[in-house]
């Protein structure tokens, strides 16, 4: 066994996820509250990855993990669906007992606390307030968020606006025109892997719940509701404009738009889209919702 990556003092710990924002993650919340966790290694499916280093620690293939002494093993991407699917690759193919591995390591931290936090703090006010209005999430993906949007709004309908089949190719091409990189296109950001009943199955009250499966803004003509919450997370330029311009115009006085990504390093349409609806159609109050990557903007 190859030992010489770790001292004996601390928890040795293989991280599986070498890309995105997921190692990012697990290492700042290492250095950030002290733990006594040692990586020797990142893991990950993607080929191009291994045998190079990250943080000075080399990326290996999975199969080379039993090849290491380790104590645990955290997993880093932060879809659930990968997560998921990592956990089976790794109990299944590779023998791994459950126990050695995290899986909530990075679902603990900041990055989804906070915006559930916030999602909390602001239905909250929505409700006491008497804002009136339905609610709503462009770009459901597996109805992560969109579950506590439900829960938080027991009450109110739920709109759920999504292709359920990914990106659009004339999408990715006016993100790649704005300046977008081919990170975009990388398998973490697949959101295809969904589909409507998936997503229903997760919901508390699913019988408020209206699906909206198609390219937006053409699935909301004919609506004629207004909103008090608003959730936009379509990653990329365009549908994050039209959402806005869609969105916006119908949030009732007192509500509120989370916009997630725009502080995303490789979805940087999201932030335009903001930027440019903010300084040529109407002008947004929007202040970070403390998670890294989200802002919320209030009517």
């Amino acid at each position: 066994m190859n030992t010489n990556y770790a001292s004996e003092n601390k928890t040795k710990v293989i991280v599986f996820g070498a890309g995105g924002i997921g190692p990012i993650i697990v290492k700042e919340k290492i250095e950030r509250f002290g733990l006594p966790y040692e990586i020797i290694a990142f893991a990950d499916n993607n080929n191009n990855l291994h045998g190079k280093l990250l943080w000075g620690m080399p990326i290996i293939a999975p199969k080379d993990i039993v090849s290491l002494e380790y104590d645990h093993i955290i997993i880093s991407p932060v879809r659930p669906a990968f997560l998921e699917c990592i956990f089976e690759q790794l109990t299944k193919e590779y023998r791994i007992p459950s126990e050695e591995i995290n899986t909530r390591f990075v679902f603990s931290t900041v990055f989804w606390e906070a915006r559930f936090i916030a999602l909390r703090n602001a239905a909250q006010n929505i409700i006491n307030n008497g804002v009136n209005g339905e609610v709503a999430e462009l770009g459901v993906f597996q109805g992560e968020f969109a579950r506590h949007i439900n829960k938080q709004f027991p009450d109110r309908k739920l709109y759920l606006f999504d292709t359920f089949e990914g990106f659009s190719k004339d999408d990715i091409r006016k993100d790649f025109e704005k300046g977008s990189t081919e990170k975009i296109l990388e398998e973490e950001y697949n959101f295809s892997g969904t589909n409507e009943e998936y997503v229903l199955e997760r919901m508390e009250y699913p019988e408020n719940c209206i699906i909206k499966k198609g390219y937006f803004p053409k699935t909301a003509e004919g609506l004629e509701e207004k909103f008090s919450f608003v959730s936009l997370d379509a990653d990329l330029y365009n549908p994050m404009f039209e959402g806005l311009k869609y969105f916006y115009p119908r949030l009732e006085k007192g509500g509120y738009i989370f916009v997630h990504d725009f502080y995303h390093e490789d979805f940087i349409g999201t932030r335009k889209a903001v930027m440019e609806y903010n300084n040529k159609i109407e002008k947004l109050h929007y202040v970070p919702l403390g998670d890294n990557c989200s802002v919320g903007i209030m009517k």
